[in-house]
């Protein structure tokens, strides 16, 4: 609900507040006495644009602020509050609006600098503003099904039907994509396979071309090294006077000086290191006579993997590790394109599940609505008769998006399988046509009332703001609006600017909007008006002035509107 309001160098305001109460409230007065600038203001406060001439004094900011109390219960209020991580202390939530010379905005909520389009999304949930601008939406056939749903209070299978339109959307979506990844990827699974396999079946391991390389080296020099063997073993210790038996005859004789010379002892200890040498040397010889192989087929193996690994490492170009490290990753490519398979077949099977129940989700929204178009239709017709449209026929035609079983899915839209529109006519002997095409303004304008009269006890509390509700009516007409004016207020908080009686005598509370005209500058004023001060402005409002007669007639309305008020309660 709309506490309060205050206004600081608007317009043609200086310094305003004011406290508004539950039910009705009326704000009234003479024409040009500004009481379009209390609508324009709360407009402005909640994400409305900004023009020139909103400055009472064009030399300093305007300041708008706005104070709602908060339903614990309205869910969709509770979301966006949470969503926006705005801290509401005492239930209430403030909106204000700076407007700076030469129109440069800051807007806050609770303090807290904010954008416009955070604004806007507390804006629908808080307060509907009812004026010509605003009727335009009754053509738009997404807010006539809006309509129809909260009239069928159908928000639980509308809810459930759009959860499960968005998980199919996002199911189809990833199926799609993952459908022309495979498509890409097939063609490189193919090669990928056959390379893995390929690579494995080679069985190499890191540096085995090193290995064979060294053993193909001693395969191709096999007798040249044997005979170095040989050679070595004679020289060294086979032959008379051989390396061996000459060392070791110095190194007897040194043995002799070793005692009494320090550089005899060395060498000593030289020559003994240098026959150890020359007996490891020759133990190592003899190991590489025994490894080598004189086979010709162990050359011709060895000749043939080596070419092999050679023409592997030329055809990857890669050396023997990296080609491991390319086979394992080619294998997790493969790992990640079955898997990407076994959730095609699991999506595949999934939507298959989820586009029956889909099916059967919309046709049980569409049965609903059908059933709430038909009531809605007979009680809507029953209150535009009642204001000035007699012979007023009202249908709502019905269209199912999805009228094949091919692509089902892509023939639907968010809001469900149903396109409605609503039929009209004002007259008889003419047939209904499309609301847009058939309603003026003044019957478009009271169409919309008697929808909001309908709805109001199926929608979460708002405040609602009728602006020129009353444009080009009167007598018995301008009283049953005040009626409907006055049932939407036992539901919801109404703001509603007049200049009829008949809608004012209904109002919880009253408020007389004035223009005060000094030298150099114009203000208004707006003042709470009491019973007997109420009854002057009604008087006034009926005649023009307030005159004995006036306000006898004034007294008779109040009356006659409090009979009324008894015997419904």
């Amino acid at each position: 609900m709309l506490k309060s309001l205050k206004l600081t160098n608007y317009i043609l305001v200086k310094d305003l507040e004011i406290e508004f109460s539950p039910g009705l409230n009326i704000f009234s007065g003479e024409t040009g006495a500004g009481k379009s600038v209390i609508v324009e203001a709360i407009n402005t406060v909640l994400g409305g644009n900004v023009r020139s001439g909103m400055l009472f004094n064009e030399d300093i900011p305007a300041i708008i602020e706005l104070t709602f109390t908060t339903d614990n219960e309205n869910r969709e209020l509770q979301d966006i509050i949470g969503e926006s991580g705005i801290d509401i202390s005492e239930d209430e939530i403030f909106f204000s609006k700076i407007i700076k010379p030469g129109m440069k905005t800051a807007s806050y909520i609770n303090g807290v600098r904010t954008t416009n389009n955070i604004i806007r999304r507390f804006r629908d949930i808080l307060i509907d503003f009812h004026s010509q601008r605003d009727q335009q939406q009754l053509f738009d056939n997404a807010y006539q099904l809006m309509i129809l749903d909260a009239y069928g209070r159908l928000s639980d299978v509308k809810d459930e039907f759009t959860q499960q339109y968005k998980s199919y959307g996002d199911k189809l979506r990833e199926y799609r994509k993952l459908v022309k990844q495979e498509k890409e990827n097939r063609d490189k699974y193919d090669l990928f396979s056959y390379q893995s396999e390929e690579i494995k079946n080679s069985a190499i391991s890191p540096e085995e071309d090193v290995e064979l390389n060294e053993e193909l080296n001693l395969l191709n020099h096999a007798e040249e090294l044997l005979n170095l063997e040989e050679q070595y073993r004679q020289d060294c210790f086979e032959k008379e006077l051989s390396v061996f038996d000459i060392l070791n005859k110095f190194l007897v004789q040194l043995h002799k000086y070793a005692v009494d010379s320090t550089r005899a002892q060395q060498a000593s200890s030289l020559i003994e290191e240098s026959l150890a040498n020359l007996d490891a040397a020759g133990e190592e010889l003899e190991g590489l006579r025994s490894s080598i192989d004189l086979d010709p087929e162990r050359l011709e193996t060895v000749t043939g993997r080596f070419d092999y690994l050679n023409s592997l490492k030329m055809k990857y170009n890669r050396t023997l590790p990296d080609i491991l490290l390319y086979c394992k990753e080619i294998e997790e490519f493969m790992k990640s394109y079955s898997s990407e398979k076994e959730r095609l077949n699991q999506l595949e099977t999934e939507l298959k599940s989820e586009i029956r129940i889909l099916k059967q989700t919309a046709q049980k929204l569409t049965s609903a609505r059908q059933q709430a178009a038909r009531e809605f239709s007979e009680n809507i017709e029953k209150d535009i008769r009642q204001l000035s449209m007699p012979a007023a026929q009202v249908k709502v035609h019905w269209q199912e998006l999805a009228e094949k079983e091919e692509d089902y899915y892509q023939q639907l839209s968010p809001e469900g399988n149903d396109y409605a529109e609503f039929y009209f006519t004002a007259n008889k002997g003419k047939k209904m046509q499309p609301l847009k095409i058939a309603a003026s303004g003044g019957e478009l304008s009271r169409f919309l009332l008697a929808v909001k009269k309908l709805l109001a006890q199926h929608l979460s509390p708002k405040t609602v703001v009728f602006d020129e509700i009353d444009a080009g009516i009167g007598g018995k007409t301008a009283e049953l609006t005040g009626e409907y004016v006055y049932d939407i207020s036992r539901h919801h908080q109404v703001i509603c600017i007049t200049h009829l009686a008949q809608i004012a005598v209904f109002a919880d509370c009253q408020y007389l909007i004035s223009k005060q005209d000094s030298d150099d500058i114009s203000q208004i004023n707006v003042k709470m008006l009491d019973n007997n001060l109420k009854i002057s402005e009604i008087a006034r409002m009926l005649s023009g002035s307030d005159t004995d007669v006036a306000r006898q007639h004034a007294e008779e309305l109040m009356k006659k509107r409090h009979r009324e008020d008894n015997v419904q309660t």
